[in-house]
């Protein structure tokens, strides 16, 4: 998917939307936002099956987490979520 997105950028450097604006151009306001909107859910949907995955498996070897449900799941899965967000983003290299 990334050699996907490198491609596209180098072929149309004009659109800078990511995948709503590859849908749009292609196919229109339609298709561009319900591109967009399928993209969103499915990343959310994966982050939340990543989290409770995760912590189930760790939940084996730590009783604290449990199942993978409970609220220190959820805030370990949050925790690990904002943390590559952070890195990835970039925010933290703004000071230098």
């Amino acid at each position: 998917m990334a050699f996907s997105f490198k491609n596209l950028s180098e072929k149309r450097p004009d659109l800078d939307a990511g995948i709503y604006s590859y849908a749009k151009d292609g196919f229109g306001d339609y298709m561009g936002f319900n591109s967009a909107w399928g993209y969103w859910v499915s990343a959310f949907l994966g982050n939340v099956a990543f989290g409770t995955l995760t912590f189930s498996a760790l939940g084996y070897f730590f009783d604290l987490f449990g199942n993978g449900q409970n609220i220190y799941s959820i805030i370990g899965a949050s925790l690990v979520l904002w943390t590559i967000h952070y890195i990835t983003s970039g925010a933290h290299t703004a000071h230098l």
